[in-house]
C-alpha cells in the first residue's frame, strides 16, 4: 500500500496556515497528483500543485534590482533582483491578489522606506533577547532566521546583503541610436558600444552620476570653482578614455563647468539616467571588482559628497532612489554602512541623504584615499555587520487594516528570496518545494490499526501513543504525520472514527469496544466519560498577543490554580518580562509565557506542543527540566 503524504512543514514559508490549500488544483478539481509511471512502472508524483501562497507586499515597496530600485507592481518577468546570496537572479513570475486584512508596516534605522507586508510574509530577521529586566536588547550577531511580521518588536535586526556576486564581464556594453540612412525618412538603428571596464571609467561613471548631464550632443561636468582638481581629473580621464578635448567655461555663479561637444559621448552617457532623479549604476559596476566598485563611489562622493571635519562622519546627498539604495549596497559590499534618511521640501523633489558614521568612518577616508585620524572617546554605532549582512535595528512597527487592496509577490529563480525596502523577504513559490509532497511505502501490517480517516482519500491516522504518569511521551517528526490529529484524540477534543469518515458524531462505545484489551483503552475510557482535564500549550505562540493583551504578571496570577507562579519564574526565568505587556514580548519570551500558562493550570494531562522554538540551547534544557519535573505526577505528552 502506497499513500502520497503533504508535508506541510516543507511549504514555504513554514505555518503560512494553508492558505495555499484554497487554490490547490487537487484541493479545488481533484486534479490527480499521484499515479503509476508508465515507462517504470513506479509511482510518480506531480510537484506542479502550489500556485502561491498568501504572502504578498502591497503597490509602492521598492525592490532591489540590477536596474536600481523598482515598485513592486512595475517588476517584470526577467528583471534580475538582489537575493539572499548576494547575488541577482531573475523573476519568473509575479504574483497578483486582493487582501483584506492587517499589512505591517516596518521602518528600520538605516532605509528611507517602510518594509510593508501581509502578515503571513516571511522577513529574514534576528530576534534580539532582552536583558536587565527587559528594559534592554542585546546588541550582537546571532543567526538570522525566517520570522512572521508578528513575531518581530521594535529593536529587533532586519537583515540587508552585501553584494558578493563578482561579474565576469571585463566591458561595459552600451546601446546608442545610430542614423542607419540619412534623407527625408531617416532611419535610426542601434549599435552596442564596448568600454573596458577600469577604475578610471568607474570613477568617471561617478562623476557624471554626481555632478553629470548630458544633452543631445555634448556632456558637461558643473562643479564648484574650488574644485580645480577634480576637474583635471575628469578632463584627464575623458581623454585617456574617449580621446575628447574638454573645455571650460563659468558657471552660475562660483560654479566652474567642463563641457565635452560629442553626439557619440552624449549618447553613451544618457544610459546612466536623464534627469537628476533618475540616474542609476550600471549593473556591470554594481558587481564589478573591489577596485571598480571603490572608484565608482569615490567619483559619486567628489561630486555630491561632503566630510565633517568635526564631527566625523561622511554624507553623499541625491535626489534619485537608485542612486541611495545603489550607492547603500555599494558600501555595504566594501564593509561600509551607511544609513539613508530622505526628506520631500515643499515644491521640490525628494531629497536621499546616506550617512557614514561610527566604525565605518575610517574605511570610508580609506576608501576615499583621505588622511584619517581617530579622535572620538567612542564609536557606536546603531548597525551590526558580519561577512554577509548589514543588521539594521527596528525604529517602528505598525499594523494598519486594509480592504480589497492590491498586493504582489514574486517568484525568483533558484534564491526564491528578494530585498524588498532595503530588507531581506522570502516569495512564493510555484510548485510544492523541498519535497512538501513525498510517496511512503506503507506496511500492510497498519492497515488493520486504522484509527481516524478524514475523507476518501485524505489523512489516515494509525495507532495512537499511550500517555503514562512517570513518564513524557514524545511526538516526533515532520508536520503532516498525524501529531496534531493524535493530540486531538488524546485530549478528547477529536473522537477516533476508527476509517468511518462520513460520521459526524463521536462514537465512543464502538470505540472502546474497538480498544478493548489494550493498554490505550484505559486512558480512552477516562477522556470519553470526561475523567480527565487536559492543558494545551499552543504550537503558534506568535498568535498569543492577538488573544490576550495587557501585563505578562496580571495573566499568569488569573490562570496560577496552583498557586505556583513564584516557582516557575525562577525556574524558567519570567522575571525579566513579568511587568511588560504581551505585544512587547520576543517569540522566545511568548514561548516560556506559553509554558508557564499551561503548567499554571490545574489538570491531569498537559500537552506541549513545540515547546522548544524560539529558545536557545540553554533554554531549552532548562524547559525539559521543568516538563520532566511535572511527569512525576502527571500525564505529560510533547509534541516535536
Amino acid at each position: 500500500m502506497r499513500v502520497a503524504v503533504v508535508f506541510k512543514d516543507r511549504c514555504q514559508p513554514k505555518r503560512c496556515h494553508l492558505e495555499c490549500i484554497a487554490f490547490c488544483p487537487p484541493q479545488r478539481t481533484g486534479t490527480e497528483v499521484i499515479w503509476i509511471d508508465p515507462e517504470t512502472t513506479k509511482a510518480a508524483i506531480s510537484e506542479e500543485t502550489c500556485i502561491s501562497c498568501g504572502i504578498c507586499l502591497p503597490a509602492g515597496v521598492p525592490i532591489s534590482t540590477s536596474r536600481g530600485v523598482v515598485a513592486i507592481e512595475d517588476v517584470r518577468e526577467g528583471d534580475e533582483v538582489l537575493t539572499h546570496q548576494g547575488r541577482y537572479r531573475k523573476v519568473t513570475h509575479r504574483y497578483i491578489r486582493q487582501h483584506d486584512g492587517p499589512v505591517y508596516r516596518i521602518r528600520c534605522t538605516g532605509q528611507p522606506d517602510p518594509l510593508e507586508v501581509t502578515e503571513d510574509h516571511p522577513i529574514f530577521a534576528v530576534i534580539r533577547p532582552s536583558y536587565k529586566l527587559g528594559k534592554r536588547l542585546r546588541k550582537g550577531k546571532r543567526e538570522p532566521l525566517w520570522t512572521f511580521p508578528s513575531q518581530l518588536k521594535v529593536g529587533d535586526y532586519l537583515v540587508k546583503p552585501k553584494i558578493r556576486e563578482v561579474a565576469t564581464s571585463q566591458a561595459w556594453e552600451v546601446s546608442i541610436p545610430v542614423l542607419a540612412r540619412g534623407g527625408r525618412r531617416p532611419v535610426v538603428s542601434e549599435q552596442v558600444v564596448s568600454l573596458a571596464l577600469t577604475p578610471e571609467l568607474a570613477r568617471l561613471v561617478g562623476y557624471f552620476l554626481a555632478e553629470g548631464s548630458a544633452s543631445d550632443h555634448s556632456v558637461v561636468f558643473a562643479f564648484h570653482e574650488r574644485e580645480r582638481s577634480y576637474i583635471e581629473d575628469v578632463d584627464f580621464l575623458v581623454k585617456q578614455i574617449f580621446q575628447k578635448e574638454g573645455r571650460e567655461y563659468q558657471g552660475t555663479g562660483k560654479g566652474r563647468n567642463i563641457a565635452f561637444d560629442s553626439t557619440h559621448l552624449a549618447r553613451i552617457f544618457r544610459n546612466l539616467g536623464v534627469g537628476c532623479d533618475n540616474k542609476k549604476i550600471p549593473p556591470v559596476f554594481m558587481t564589478g571588482s573591489k577596485d571598480i566598485r571603490a572608484e565608482v563611489l569615490k567619483g559619486l562622493w567628489r561630486g555630491d559628497g561632503y566630510r565633517d571635519p568635526h564631527r566625523s562622519y561622511f554624507q553623499i546627498a541625491t535626489t534619485s532612489p537608485h542612486l541611495a539604495y545603489q550607492a547603500q549596497e555599494l558600501l555595504a559590499s566594501l564593509g561600509i554602512v551607511a544609513g539613508v534618511t530622505s526628506a520631500r521640501p515643499i515644491g521640490k523633489k525628494r531629497s536621499y541623504s546616506l550617512m557614514v558614521t561610527a566604525e565605518s568612518v575610517e574605511p570610508m577616508a580609506g576608501l576615499l584615499g583621505l588622511g584619517f585620524s581617530e579622535k572620538r572617546n567612542r564609536t557606536a554605532s546603531h548597525y551590526v555587520q558580519d561577512e554577509n549582512f548589514v543588521y539594521e535595528p527596528i525604529r517602528t512597527i505598525d499594523v494598519v487594516p486594509v480592504a480589497d487592496t492590491t498586493v504582489y509577490n514574486l517568484e525568483v529563480d533558484e534564491d526564491q528570496t528578494f530585498v524588498a525596502a532595503g530588507s531581506l523577504t522570502h516569495n512564493c513559490v510555484r510548485k510544492c518545494p523541498f519535497d512538501a509532497i513525498r510517496i511512503i511505502g506503507l506496511p500492510e501490517a497498519l492497515k488493520e490499526d486504522l484509527v481516524h480517516q478524514y475523507g476518501k482519500n485524505a489523512f489516515r491516522l494509525f495507532r495512537i501513543p499511550v500517555p503514562k504518569k512517570g513518564e513524557v511521551i514524545g511526538l516526533l517528526g515532520p508536520n503532516g504525520i498525524g501529531k496534531t490529529t493524535a493530540v486531538g484524540i488524546l485530549s478528547g477534543e477529536t473522537a477516533p472514527n476508527l476509517g468511518h469518515y462520513r460520521r459526524k458524531k463521536p462514537h465512543w462505545d464502538d470505540v472502546l469496544e474497538y480498544f478493548k484489551g489494550t493498554e490505550v483503552h484505559g486512558y480512552l475510557e477516562k477522556i470519553a466519560h470526561k475523567g480527565l482535564t487536559t492543558a494545551i500549550k499552543p504550537q503558534y505562540v506568535d498568535k498569543l498577543s492577538k488573544v490576550y493583551s495587557g501585563k505578562v504578571r496580571d495573566l499568569l496570577r488569573k490562570i496560577d490554580h496552583q498557586g505556583k507562579l513564584a516557582e516557575l519564574t525562577t525556574s524558567l526565568e519570567l522575571g525579566s518580562f513579568l511587568d511588560r505587556d504581551i505585544g512587547q514580548l520576543s517569540g522566545g519570551e511568548l514561548q516560556r509565557l506559553a509554558i508557564a500558562a499551561t503548567m499554571l493550570k490545574d489538570a491531569d494531562v498537559y500537552f506541549f506542543d513545540e515547546p522548544s522554538s524560539y529558545l536557545d540551547i540553554y533554554q531549552r534544557l532548562q524547559v525539559a527540566k521543568v516538563i520532566q519535573s511535572l511527569s512525576k505526577e502527571k500525564y505529560v505528552v510533547v509534541v516535536e
